[in-house]
């Protein structure tokens, strides 16, 4: 189910070819409204859309835990994976001469994420990344970088402008993954200092099975 521009509630049927449950959420989605972004149609159960962007995964409440992060570095033992958590006290740094660094969240089954909330460093008044780019994996092992639709390259996410404000971005072809990447690419100073959490559907087992 979607909700257009007046309000008013639209039925949507899976193509019967689909063999994904993002090709779905996305060819409806752009059928049905293409002047709105911020509507997601997808396959689901009637608890499964009850918001747009779905419900955080579970980063800041601890709903994942830290043994499902995984980082490249960390500036120190003080900064490292459970401070990525939005709204922790700090942020998650890693090392200066880390030419690629990334943060890494595995989940236990499927999801589909749908947005990317960030934050810099809450307990520094000038570190915070300014650009990212994202991947997700199946299986951890083939990646696949998330495409800008319009140019077929990378898609480069802005970052923030302070340490503490969130920057939210609505991913406009939601990602089914098992894992999941970001990598901060520039930053305000030479520290890429992040805090985030995402939002979308998951479980997908438990959804789809319910």
């Amino acid at each position: 189910m979607s909700l257009d521009n007046n309000s008013e509630a639209v039925t949507v049927r899976c193509p019967v070819d689909v063999t994904s449950i993002t090709d779905c959420w996305y060819e409806e989605r752009a059928a049905i409204n293409p002047r709105e972004e911020s509507i997601a149609v997808v396959c689901c159960t009637v608890n499964m859309c009850t918001t747009p962007r779905g419900s955080p995964v579970g980063l800041e409440s601890g709903k994942v835990p830290n043994s499902a992060i995984s980082i490249s570095s960390r500036y120190n033992y003080k900064l490292g994976k459970p401070k990525a958590r939005l709204n922790s006290p700090s942020a998650w740094v890693p090392k200066d001469d880390d030419e690629d660094p990334w943060l890494q969240i595995k989940f236990n089954s499927a999801y589909v994420i749908t947005a990317i909330l960030t934050q810099g460093r809450a307990d520094s008044p000038d570190q915070w990344v300014t650009s990212y780019i994202v991947s997700s994996s199946m299986d951890g092992a083939s990646w696949t970088h998330y495409q800008d639709i319009n140019t077929n390259t990378v898609k480069v996410y802005t970052g923030n402008y302070d340490p503490n404000s969130f920057v939210v971005h609505t991913i406009f072809e939601p990602i089914e993954c098992r894992f999941f990447r970001i990598y901060p690419k520039t930053a305000n100073n030479v520290h890429r200092s992040l805090r985030l959490e995402l939002t979308g559907y998951g479980p997908l087992n438990d959804l789809i099975g319910g």
